[in-house]
């Protein structure tokens, strides 16, 4: 671990890289389109990521229609996304590609101290920041949706054994 932005540590290491997008369960790319500062909001500005993300709208519908403010553990899997702006939003001679794995954040401020379920965030968040391997995946030809999940994934998206 180092005390540096996502994408600063990506071009640091070079190669193929791999980066967890920490974000809304709900908003492709959170709320960088309304120039909200934040980790998801940060790579959605640097990259091709926004449009990977809306590639996979079953993600999104999914949360949508949930009411568990700690979400589920399905993921989107954005392999080999053009870097086009370093860290403090400079534009780039040469873009570089990054992986990206989008996992819903726990939306810990709603939950407050006193929700039943707050107890279970440190459980959640260990889960979706260490995942050594992807048990399943779900395939669509439109979307780079994965699911690692303890629940099923959304209705039309099947899931397959990597």
């Amino acid at each position: 671990m180092t005390n540096e932005a996502s994408l600063a540590a990506a071009r640091r290491l070079g190669g193929l890289v791999g980066c967890l997008n920490f974000a809304s369960a709900k908003n492709p790319g959170g709320g960088f389109r309304g120039g909200a500062e934040a980790q998801e909001e940060s790579l959605a500005r640097s990259s091709g990521l926004y449009r990977c993300l809306l590639e996979a709208p079953g993600f999104y519908a999914f949360h949508r229609s949930q009411r568990d403010l700690l979400y589920c553990d399905h993921m989107i899997f954005s392999p080999a996304v053009p870097v086009f702006r370093d860290e403090h939003g400079a534009l780039l001679a040469q873009p570089y590609p990054v992986s990206f794995v989008t996992a819903a954040a726990p939306n810990a401020g709603a939950l407050g101290l006193g929700h039943p379920r707050a107890a279970l965030l440190p459980e959640v968040l260990a889960a979706r920041t260490w995942m050594p391997r992807p048990r399943s995946c779900a395939t669509r030809s439109d979307s780079r949706f994965a699911a690692r999940s303890r629940r099923p994934p959304p209705p039309g998206q099947p899931l397959s054994a990597v």
